[in-house]
């Protein structure tokens, strides 16, 4: 059961509200894809669509979207070639006005989270191309830990802040189906950083709206070894392809700095 819509942050009925495509992409994710689905079913504003791809997981993922079917619009289910194709398909799928990436695990920050996003978008003076907010973190057990606090949110952002790696959590950046990229398969960690570039390269000042509160709930996970390696590659090239080759020398050269710094800084006394 849903909520009660509360008044002060209600859009105006008179003014037709943007369907946002919600995409969740899951493998094997059977542990929290609940916490997702509900998140979203959650919401008080009710012109959403609700896109799920699921990759032929093994681990009865399939099952309980099944018993959750009637909380999700379109199930794509199918194997793919990494979560980045997956999200493809999602945007392929969406027919609403913005795509809103939360996979499985991540979750809305609050009920009317979606509500109150679109009220500050028909308020705003503009058409809104991309909409974005603050991510809370949270640890293994749903405890909330924070304002994510690995960079500091731009208030008025643009694709230059990505110099510096993924400013805005891609579960907190809604992006205008008017303008959409697809991903980058060329990238297979990173590809999130490009996307975010490319699809800022056609906006306006204007037209992106900083919402100022936190939109999303984000699980972090920690990358093995391996894996940093290749997102520091892809985002080498990245930075490269958008910046030249001096400020991605530069950039680097302080993004290093800055996650040893945070490293002893994590370690016990």
């Amino acid at each position: 059961m849903k909520p009660e819509i509360d008044s002060a942050n209600a859009v105006d009925p008179a003014v037709k509200q943007p369907l946002v495509s919600i995409i969740t992409v899951v493998y094997n994710g059977a542990e929290v894809l609940e916490r997702t689905l509900l998140s979203v079913n959650s919401q008080t504003y009710p012109h959403i669509e609700y896109i799920i791809v699921e990759g032929a997981s093994k681990d009865g993922t399939l099952d309980l979207i099944q018993r959750y079917e009637s909380l999700f619009d379109t199930l794509i289910s199918e194997p793919d070639r990494g979560l980045y194709d997956a999200m493809n398909k999602g945007i392929n799928a969406a027919t609403g006005d913005f795509v809103w990436f939360l996979n499985a695990g991540d979750e809305i920050a609050g009920f009317d989270t979606l509500e109150r996003m679109m009220n500050a978008a028909q308020k705003h003076p503009f058409k809104c191309d991309v909409i974005y907010g603050e991510t809370l973190m949270v640890d293994e057990n749903g405890q909330e830990t924070g304002i994510r606090d690995y960079k500091t949110l731009p208030k008025h952002l643009n694709w230059y802040h990505f110099r510096e790696g993924m400013v805005v959590c891609h579960q907190s950046l809604l992006v205008s189906t008017r303008i959409v990229e697809m991903y980058n398969l060329k990238y297979s960690i990173s590809a999130d950083i490009d996307w975010a570039i490319r699809c800022l390269q056609r906006t306006e000042p204007d037209t992106v709206l900083n919402v100022g509160f936190a939109i999303s709930r984000y699980l972090r996970g920690g990358l093995s070894a391996q894996r940093r390696k290749i997102a520091w590659k892809d985002r080498f090239y990245i930075s490269l392809r958008h910046f030249g080759y001096v400020q991605t020398v530069v950039f680097h050269v302080m993004i290093a700095i800055k996650y040893v710094w945070r490293r002893l800084k994590s370690r016990p006394e």
